[in-house]
């Protein structure tokens, strides 16, 4: 077998489990705190909080549907579509939550190019950061 195709088969299989970590711990952490914002909303009757919830749970459900395709072997098709997700979601904070503008551009920016950066190949992984 030639060690360039093993070397990319390694390389792939890497980039399928750094991506399907990476899915599993954002949807824990998207379900967590979506629960917690809407205890929050609930508890102190701001639907603002109530509405970042229910965005919250629309990541989770976005990175749960990115996470069967990761599984089925679309690894690119479902890191898309939890960068997309996230991307929406964290627009949907801005648009509710006043003062988080910057904060949440500075934490979007980090989070892109981690996760394109350990999940996607080199050419996608450089557009998603564009």
């Amino acid at each position: 077998m030639n060690s360039q195709l093993l070397n990319d088969l390694i390389e792939d299989k890497q980039q399928e489990r750094n991506a399907f970590r990476i899915a599993l711990f954002g949807f824990l952490a998207a379900v967590i705190s979506a629960s917690f914002y809407l205890y929050l909303g609930l508890r102190s009757n701001d639907w603002q909080l109530s509405a970042w919830s229910a965005d919250i749970f629309a990541l989770a459900a976005a990175i749960l549907i990115a996470s069967v395709l990761i599984r089925r072997g679309q690894v690119t098709t479902g890191v898309w579509v939890i960068l997309w997700a996230a991307v929406i979601t964290f627009v949907g904070t801005v648009t509710l939550i006043e003062g988080t503008g910057l904060v949440i551009g500075v934490g979007l920016g980090i989070l892109v190019a981690v996760i394109a950066g350990q999940t996607l190949p080199p050419t996608s992984a450089t557009r998603a950061v564009g």
